[in-house]
């Protein structure tokens, strides 16, 4: 062999041994900073986080969602502590499956507590979010000390001890239980002023059993009630002869049906003032005389 050859072959190899190696690397390692002996690979820090603040990828728990939250009311049916979920049964909807987990808050009765602070049974409100699929929960609130609510609308049915009325502000029937302590205020204060048509205020006391006792019923209108209302127009449709006027005697807002075809109704203006003479029909009030001011 020639000398020439092999003078680049030595310092070839000296280079190569003179190269830094891990003080802590074992054989087979693939993460330098790694515990000896972990196969583990090297997790790239998050955007704005120096490596000894970037969460761990396999022991600490995934962020919070970012989507949008909806508030979920209903009775758990159960509830499974291995697995982390609980199906809950929406007011008057489907049961469905609610996921939660480290990141969740729990709360009872307005306390903080832990999972173990749900219980069939329980009336819940659950914050959720959509996380990876699955709805999960962000904050369940558990109500076990019922107050008072209340409810508008028009009487649908009355059957024996049953009030039903089409809530006002869902459009959904809710029906409510009148035992001899519900107290009846307004017009025609008696259980007979109680009708189909009527328009009447429940206060009420939910119940752990999803019932509703009612502990006043307020009779607000009745079918063939007559009323005079005062105040601003605040929305007006010729085609369809509706009115809003905001009610000056209880600052209220009002729809009124009335008659477009007619010289008064005619005469009448967004923001400007009206004096109405309505009468209740069961459904809504219909005007029997328009004065624009």
């Amino acid at each position: 062999m020639k000398p020439a050859l092999i003078v680049p072959l030595i310092a070839c190899c000296g280079a190569f041994c003179q190269q830094p190696q891990p003080a802590n690397k074992t054989p087979g390692q693939l993460n330098p900073n790694a515990a000896p002996g972990s196969n583990l690979p090297a997790s790239a820090p998050a955007a704005g986080q120096t490596g000894a603040e970037a969460p761990d990828p396999y022991l600490d728990a995934p962020p919070l969602p970012t989507g949008n939250v909806t508030l979920v009311g209903g009775t758990v049916r159960n509830i499974d502590h291995i697995r982390d979920h609980m199906t809950v049964v929406p007011f008057g909807g489907k049961p469905m499956k609610i996921f939660f987990d480290e990141r969740t808050h729990i709360y009872r009765d307005g306390a903080e507590t832990t999972f173990m602070g749900i219980q069939k049974g329980d009336r819940v409100y659950v914050d959720t979010q959509l996380d990876r699929g699955s709805v999960f929960a962000r904050n369940i609130h558990a109500i076990t000390q019922m107050s008072n609510a209340d409810a508008r609308g028009l009487v649908t049915e009355v059957r024996g001890d049953s009030v039903t009325l089409q809530d006002g502000l869902s459009g959904q029937p809710v029906s409510f239980r009148v035992t001899s302590s519900t107290k009846i205020t307004g017009k025609g204060a008696s259980p007979g002023g109680v009708v189909p048509g009527a328009l009447v205020s429940i206060q009420f006391t939910p119940a752990a059993n999803n019932s509703r006792q009612a502990r006043e019923i307020s009779i607000i209108a009745r079918p063939g009630d007559s009323f005079r209302f005062y105040g601003q127009v605040m929305h007006l449709d010729l085609s369809q002869g509706l009115l809003a006027l905001r009610n000056l005697s209880d600052d209220r807002t009002y729809d009124i049906a009335f008659d477009p075809a007619t010289p008064a109704g005619n005469s009448l203006r967004v923001g400007g003032q009206a004096v109405i003479d309505a009468i209740f029909d069961g459904r809504g009030y219909r005007a029997a005389s328009v004065q624009a001011q």
